[in-house]
């Protein structure tokens, strides 16, 4: 089933519906259309284009039928009052159908396509159901918590649908020929919730709606009977909020079991990381902060100078506004010069990109952009001559000079206080040099005594050398006697 989408209008509360064209198409029925459950009195608008998609332009017409199996033209008759406010149902210029305080008559299928298309094409279709007012508490919980609610709320009543021996139970199986049961349209999971929770604890869910799957019974009914419009509506069906108005016209009691069942939120564990861009319905800012821009520029300009301005995070997907001043700037356009023999020198092109050319004093203001209306950005802009800015540069940068002499000077003056004030501990002329005389006195001291040292080294080795020279002789002189006597 295709998703559906709400926005909140400034003139009124409204709930816009729109098909998404990526859903999946099969052989069923139920792929054909969209349920949409309005109760009484309230606004809706079905638009005639896919989901975050715009209208092509081209002229359109809105059918309505009572019969999903049969579609016949019969267009919807709008109210051709120029004013909108005493209009209940028109078309907006963008061809989507807008019906106001809904009531139990609007209750049909309806369908839209090309003014001179042949075939009725099958993709833009929604059956607006009007329901009663949910007064049950909505019930929440994991896929075990789902499986007890739908045991404790469906399965009894589908039981009494196959073998039911109430009146209107039988009614449906033998005079209408249909079969019910009670099941559980899903919306899609909504982001992560991971903002405030701990680490690896984030939380996503998803809507469950209860709705009544309607299809032939497997008894066929006589046809000798005549079906009234709303039971032929209802026979034709193959899916009904289970708080339908038609449910309870037909068959009050069933309705009386039905209608406080309430809808089951799904909750499941997920991961991620903190963003608050991508969580509420202030999605694209912060949602504890409602009333600022999500980013704030302030740039100054000199004069005849260009400037080129895109608008963050938006996509041609978006809607995108340029405010200047809190005056809307209208896409595809130029602002009227001050003077009619000007150039242009404000643009906004057809891709919300502002364009400032050749800026002048005049030019100056606030120029912010919404996203989705949503605050993104707000750029202050100023322009000066180029005299005066290359004199502000110079008066700076005089002005960092300044302060590093000063710090030079600062730094100088204190080296001179230091030594002025020790001053008596620093030696004189005499004083150096009576120690230099003494550092060479001490020097030359120290050298004699060493060479007295060589000499005495020296001494002591030629004596060792005469002795050992008169040992070898005596050597010689006996070794000479003990040959003699030995002759």
């Amino acid at each position: 089933m295709a998703k559906h989408s709400s926005s909140h209008n400034s003139e009124n509360l409204k709930e816009v519906y729109c098909r998404d064209h990526d859903r999946p198409i099969g052989l069923e029925k139920t792929d054909l259309f969209q349920v949409v459950e309005v109760v009484i009195g309230q606004t809706i608008v079905l638009q005639c284009h896919y989901c975050k998609e715009t209208d092509d332009q081209q002229a359109k017409i809105w059918y309505k039928s009572n019969n999903i199996a049969n579609f016949t033209k019969d267009e919807v008759k709008l109210d051709m009052t120029n004013d909108r406010n005493m209009s209940r149902i028109y078309m907006d210029i963008d061809h989507s159908l807008v019906i106001q305080n809904i009531t139990t008559t609007d209750s049909f299928f309806y369908y839209c396509q090309p003014y001179q298309a042949q075939d009725i094409e099958k993709d833009l279709n929604f059956y607006v159901d009007v329901i009663d007012v949910n007064k049950s508490t909505i019930e929440s919980g994991n896929i075990t918590d789902w499986a007890k609610y739908q045991k404790e709320n469906f399965h009894h009543i589908n039981q009494l649908f196959l073998h039911g021996n109430g009146q209107e139970f039988v009614r449906l199986r033998t005079v209408l020929g249909i079969s019910m049961e009670l099941i559980t349209l899903w919306d899609a999971w909504s982001e992560c919730e991971v903002c405030g929770r701990p680490f690896g604890e984030g939380i996503r869910r998803k809507k469950g709606h209860c709705r009544i799957k309607v299809s032939p019974a497997s008894v066929r009914p006589s046809t000798n009977i005549t079906l009234t419009e709303e039971e032929l509506q209802l026979v034709k069906s193959t899916e009904i909020g289970c708080r339908s108005t038609l449910l309870n016209d037909l068959l009050p009691n069933i309705f009386a079991l039905i209608k406080v069942i309430p809808d089951f939120v799904l909750m499941e564990g997920c991961a991620g990381t903190c963003n608050p861009d991508a969580e509420g319905r202030y999605k694209g800012w912060k949602s504890t902060k409602k009333t600022g821009f999500k980013y704030r520029k302030t740039i100054v300009l000199t004069e005849n100078s260009h400037l080129t301005l895109v608008c963050p995070e938006s996509t041609l997907e978006n809607v995108v506004i340029w405010k200047r001043n809190g005056k809307i700037l209208t896409a595809g356009e130029s602002v009227a010069p001050p003077e009619a023999d000007m150039e242009p020198k404000i643009t906004v092109d057809t891709f919300n990109t502002l364009y400032l050319h050749e800026v002048t004093k005049s030019e100056e203001g606030n120029y912010s952009c919404l996203v989705d209306d949503i605050r993104m950005q707000q750029t202050i802009i100023y322009v000066v001559s180029k005299s005066r800015l290359l004199t502000q540069a110079l008066l700076r940068h005089m002005m960092y000079l300044g302060f590093i002499l000063s710090l030079t000077l600062s730094c100088y003056l204190a080296g001179l206080v230091i030594t002025c004030t020790r001053r008596r501990k620093f030696k004189t002329y005499e004083d150096i040099r009576k120690l230099r005389a003494e550092l060479l006195l001490s020097s030359s001291s120290s050298e004699e005594k060493s060479d007295d040292e060589d000499d005495n080294e020296h001494n002591i080795d030629i004596k060792e050398t005469t002795d050992e020279d008169k040992s070898d002789e005596n050597e010689k002189l006996i070794k000479f006697e003990d040959k003699k006597d030995v002759v």
